[in-house]
């Protein structure tokens, strides 16, 4: 992404989402999932709803860092493992941080997906 000039900042990670369901509902059809990420062994619940505006799909998220206790707990709790999906990602970001641009790739599902914030 030459785009971002000489100052830009590259950093990659990988880490994976692990999507819980209710135990009451399947994997088939269900659209109550709890999307728990691992980055490096920190772990984070995530919540975030789609909005579709032509070929854009707009996604506020709100994510909370909690310990590995609340994915044991919800899984004593009955929410059973969907899925589980790796990712790697490479983001881009402006040397005054005002932009980034991030491309994922969701290994399971070979696909590759381009966010932009700021």
């Amino acid at each position: 992404l030459g785009l971002m000039g000489p100052g830009c900042i590259i950093k990659e990670e990988k880490s994976f989402d692990i999507y819980l369901h209710p135990p009451e509902m399947k994997s088939d059809g269900c659209r109550d999932w709890i999307r728990v990420r691992n980055n490096s062994g920190q772990y984070s619940v995530m919540f975030s709803d789609d909005i579709k505006e032509g070929d854009f799909i707009i996604s506020p998220r709100i994510d909370f860092v909690v310990s590995v206790k609340i994915l044991a707990g919800l899984m004593a709790l009955g929410y059973k493992i969907g899925a589980i999906i790796n990712r790697t990602s490479k983001t881009y970001t402006l040397a005054n941080r005002s932009v980034s641009v991030s491309v994922e790739r969701l290994e399971q599902l070979a696909q590759t997906f381009t966010m932009i914030k700021g």
